[in-house]
C-alpha cells in the first residue's frame, strides 16, 4: 500500500498521488549564490534543532530563518524595482506600469 490510499503500488509508483522524492529549489532571478548558502545554512540549523530538541538550537534556527527570509524578500523587491525602472523594459505591461508610477 502506498500509505495515502488503498492501492498496492507503493510510495514511488502510486498513480494517484505525487510523492516528492527530491527537494528542488526553483531558480528565480533574484536567488543568488549568497542566498542559496544562507538557505542551506538555515536548513542545516533546522536539522540540528530537530535532532537535538535543544531550545538554544531552535532559537538559532529561528534567527537564521528570519534573517534569510528578510534577505530573500529585500532582494526580490530590489529585483522588481530595477526591472520596473529599467530604460527599455521587455514587456509592454512593465512599460505601462513604469509610466503609471511616474
Amino acid at each position: 500500500m502506498c500509505g495515502y490510499c488503498t492501492c498496492t503500488a507503493g510510495y514511488s509508483k502510486c498513480c494517484n498521488h505525487v510523492i516528492a522524492l527530491n527537494h528542488v529549489i526553483a531558480s528565480k532571478p533574484w536567488i543568488t549564490n549568497e542566498l542559496k548558502e544562507l538557505m542551506a545554512e538555515r536548513d542545516y540549523a533546522l536539522r540540528v534543532a530537530k535532532r537535538s530538541g535543544n531550545q538554544e538550537q531552535w532559537n538559532e534556527y529561528r534567527r537564521l530563518k528570519n534573517f534569510t527570509n528578510r534577505k530573500i524578500k529585500s532582494t526580490e523587491a530590489l529585483h522588481y524595482k530595477n526591472l520596473i525602472e529599467s530604460e527599455n523594459p521587455k514587456d509592454v505591461a512593465l512599460a505601462k506600469l513604469r509610466d503609471w508610477l511616474k
